[in-house]
């Protein structure tokens, strides 16, 4: 999907980049979801080796949060407000907490973006958004697939006995972490 919103003779000129600069911005919020997994899985007293993990990448994500507000000066007017998003967009139902609010046309009114000449931004934003659901779809049903191979060539060939179909389970799901785990 980017690829197709960078290619895209319908762009205007100024446009240059932003298919990349979306993605960006898309790519900064499921960062901030995973730190914010990371901490409440770390519960009230995390290890020293969990508080360096997570301040490592805020500070990465702090890094990536000013190169993107930097580049959002190429494409966003500087008198456009960023908000709480569209009242009528139904893009962010979720709690923000202490995370910044990046300049994203889905944390803008569409009619301010409208009106500033960006209108644009708000459709590829969407496609990009659509994009990445179709992504994340595509890896659970790549997941789902996985996890019945593994019951069809562990599990079940494991029948008539307990202790290796307990031993075939732990191996599943040792292979699921350890997949997770690289994501």
């Amino acid at each position: 999907m980017q690829l197709q919103l960078a290619e895209d003779p319908a762009q205007p000129s100024s446009a240059r980049g932003v298919a990349s600069w979306l993605s960006l911005g898309l790519k900064i919020e499921e960062l901030q979801s995973r730190i914010a997994g990371l901490v409440k899985q770390a519960g009230a007293n995390p290890t020293i080796t969990e508080r360096l993990d997570i301040d490592r990448r805020k500070t990465r994500l702090d890094n990536m949060i000013d190169d993107f507000s930097r580049k959002a000066n190429q494409y966003l007017a500087e008198d456009i407000l960023v908000g709480q998003g569209n009242a009528d967009s139904d893009w962010h139902d979720v709690e923000l907490g202490d995370e910044a609010i990046l300049p994203l046309p889905s944390n803008i009114s569409a009619d301010q973006c409208r009106d500033h000449g960006v209108g644009y931004l708000v459709d590829d934003e969407l496609k990009l958004r659509q994009g990445q659901a179709n992504d994340a779809l595509h890896n659970i049903r790549i997941d789902l697939g996985h996890r019945s191979f593994l019951y069809r060539t562990a599990v079940r060939q494991a029948k008539h006995s307990q202790h290796k179909k307990s031993r075939a389970w732990d191996a599943v799901h040792q292979r699921y972490i350890a997949d997770a785990a690289r994501r």
